[in-house]
């Protein structure tokens, strides 16, 4: 199977997620896993259930990362810009298709009203390498209520690329970080999303995450979002 996960972006990335689903096999008697990558980059799965490994990979995703020829269709953001936002996703080989949204009218399907539709997406985690679901080249079902419990929970968050699920417990075993984690949301295999504690500066949480995952790898990426930048949208989702 593909998936929407980009490996070409950390050079053992393709190792550490394949040591993590095959623990999750075993537990599971699924067989074993075998994970490559395809010529544009992309995730390629290989185990003996397919079936079932799938049902697992869903439950553990809040997006699920596993191509499909049905919407909706998890896509890799390469850039939001003020006006488009440019985005790439895997076909069921695990070939490039290249998509382009309105960044206004993206704004717009996630409940935002305001004047700075792109400041307003990547408060919402919606950047550079961030795996987004879409349906109709807009925003999934999926997509909405994810935003909306990033509003209604009203905390700073932390996006980290590029780790493994077993790297990020890692990382969150340290005491001293876990007491400013109040909570930790696996958004794919590769992409995870921390809220912190209410009253944690997001800066010092963030200097600190960043400074423990370089330990792991360099080519981990993190990002710091806002909730205040999000408040424009709150409005009109509270009234749903």
């Amino acid at each position: 199977m593909i998936l929407a996960e980009k490996l070409d972006q950390r050079s053992d990335l393709a190792n550490v997620l394949r040591e993590w689903l095959q623990r999750l096999a075993d537990d599971a008697a699924c067989g074993n896993v075998s994970v490559d990558k395809t010529a544009d980059g992309w995730m390629h799965l290989e185990v003996e259930d397919e079936v079932l490994m799938g049902s697992i990979i869903r439950i553990q995703t809040r997006i699920n990362p596993i191509v499909s020829d049905k919407p909706p269709f998890p896509v890799r953001i390469l850039r939001v810009g003020e006006t488009s936002i440019k985005a790439e996703r895997p076909d069921l080989e695990g070939k490039n298709i290249y998509r382009s949204f309105s960044t206004t009218s993206f704004a717009a399907s996630l409940g935002y009203d305001g004047e700075d539709s792109r400041r307003f997406l990547e408060a919402g985690g919606i950047i550079e390498g961030s795996i987004v679901s879409i349906s109709a080249d807009l925003p999934s079902f999926t997509q909405l209520k994810l935003t909306e419990e990033y509003i209604l929970k009203g905390l700073d968050r932390l996006l980290i690329h590029n780790a493994a699920p077993q790297e990020v417990k890692a990382v969150l075993a340290n005491q001293e970080i876990r007491n400013l984690i109040v909570e930790e949301q696996p958004l794919t295999l590769s992409t995870h999303l921390l809220y912190l504690k209410l009253g944690a500066a997001l800066t010092k949480a963030y200097e600190r995450l960043k400074e423990e995952l370089e330990t792991i790898s360099s080519e981990i990426k993190i990002k710091p979002l806002s909730w205040g930048e999000l408040i424009g949208a709150r409005v009109k989702l509270l009234g749903k």
